[in-house]
């Protein structure tokens, strides 16, 4: 069984109806202006707030804890120093452009320091209503040993939202589901046949695929191209699997000789 923890470290992003452009970021030229008419223009999410989940197999890591105003930090959910220094935490909202190849995604990114109880916390201004990675890094620092989270979920309008994340590289459901969106990003070919809902319809393909074993990212890429994109955009395999680049996962190699438009 998973164990799951709420924390305050982990709040973030809650979105209001009023635009601080300040807090945007996109993956194209750092020195062009500022495209922000694509996520603006969609319906806001009510709120978005970060839950951690942890593997099943990690000795003494945090029980569930669901956080109300009033709520205290447990001890052992604080962040843990790894060196006499003041760690801090990078929170970032990964907004995936879905049909905008050339501003796949718009970068939400704030560091801020981690308090004497060890927690810290964040928000973030209107947040549109679609498809995000959440991504945590704790520099100088550590919960249950962990220094790196992510996972994904498609926003929904007027709600109160939640990003479940887990360790990187740990196989747990949110990892897979956040490392499958990081290689469809990466890919020229797959990244334009990809549709809304992207995290739920990922979620959905993982269904029967043992997520412990060591090749569950390449199977499950596999088999969300052959269930989902194949299916939906009429493309051929000419082999039932997705050639993966050996030397990086965020990468793909072999697919143009193997799909057809």
């Amino acid at each position: 069984m998973k164990r799951t923890i709420w924390i305050p470290v982990m709040i973030a992003a809650l979105a209001c109806v009023l635009a601080q452009t300040g807090c945007w970021k996109t993956d194209s030229n750092p020195t062009a202006p500022q495209i922000t008419s694509e996520p603006l223009s969609k319906p806001l999410a009510q709120s978005v707030r970060f839950k951690l989940t942890f593997p099943a197999s990690v000795k003494g890591s945090p029980r569930s804890l669901i956080l109300g105003e009033t709520s205290q930090i447990e001890p052992k959910a604080a962040i843990v120093a790894s060196e006499n220094t003041t760690p801090t935490v990078t929170f970032k909202l990964i907004l995936i452009n879905i049909g905008n190849a050339s501003t796949p995604t718009t970068i939400l990114s704030k560091t801020v320091p981690v308090d004497a109880s060890g927690s810290a916390q964040t928000s973030f201004n209107s947040i549109p209503a679609q498809t995000v990675i959440g991504d945590i890094h704790i520099e100088g620092g550590h919960i249950s040993g962990f220094s790196d989270f992510h996972g994904a979920t498609d926003l929904l309008a007027q709600v109160e939202n939640i990003v479940e994340l887990s360790p990187k590289n740990s196989n747990t459901q949110p990892d897979v589901i956040a490392t499958i969106i990081e290689q469809i990003l990466s890919s020229e070919l797959l990244f334009p046949k990809a549709s809304t809902e992207l995290a739920s319809k990922i979620k959905t393909s993982l269904e029967g695929l043992d997520l412990s074993t060591s090749t569950i990212y390449e199977d499950a890429l596999n088999q969300f191209v052959n269930q989902t994109m194949v299916q939906a955009s009429n493309m051929t395999l000419a082999t039932n699997s997705v050639v993966m680049d050996s030397t990086s996962m965020s990468s793909l190699s072999g697919l143009s000789s193997i799909m057809n438009e």
